[in-house]
């Protein structure tokens, strides 16, 4: 069993045997997950009063449509924000191995989403090299700028978020060795 961590990086590779996983850990940026939670907190002020005024509206003059869209816009964003400040805080992106498959995990405290590719059409595995775009500044976030990528079937598919390019290339040179081309 070998187990290694990319020099100087985040990167936590598990080699057991015949399965192999790999642990990205999100970014933590101490003060954007500060700001965040101050921010929901101001947030979460008028949505209680929307309630208050939904709830006692109704009862006075009827039902109103546009505090309900209110109330709902609202909410839809601070439920986004809630769940950025829990990826920040516990999130991570586990992509395991196995004879068969390829399977990517994006999850906090054990839930979240995955997908599990079949290594038989799994092909051309590769660093992708980001460059400057609008989405540069929310890359350290690790909500874009992944930077593995291969292809499966007629799409590409990406994945370790918010890793340098040296922790790419570490990583690409493990699943090289593990047979993945």
């Amino acid at each position: 069993m070998v187990r290694g961590k990319a020099e100087r990086g985040r990167v936590k590779v598990d080699d057991q045997g015949i399965f192999f996983q790999i642990i990205i850990p999100s970014k933590k940026n101490i003060f954007i997950i500060l700001f965040l939670c101050a921010w929901f907190g101001g947030w979460s002020i008028p949505e209680t009063d929307i309630i208050k005024d939904i709830v006692q509206g109704t009862q006075n003059k009827g039902f109103e449509l546009f505090p309900l869209f209110w109330l709902m816009t609202w909410t839809a964003v601070g439920v986004i924000v809630l769940l950025v400040i829990i990826w920040m805080i516990a999130g991570n992106e586990v992509v395991t191995l196995s004879p068969l498959t390829l399977k990517i995990e994006r999850k906090a405290y054990g839930v979240g989403l995955s997908k599990e590719y079949s290594l038989s059409e799994v092909r051309n595995f590769r660093v992708q090299i980001s460059g400057e775009s609008i989405y540069s500044e929310i890359e350290a976030w690790g909500f874009v700028g992944r930077r593995l990528a291969f292809d499966y079937e007629l799409k590409t598919v990406k994945f370790a978020s918010g890793i340098d390019e040296e922790e790419a290339v570490y990583l690409l040179e493990v699943f090289k060795k593990k047979g993945i081309k």
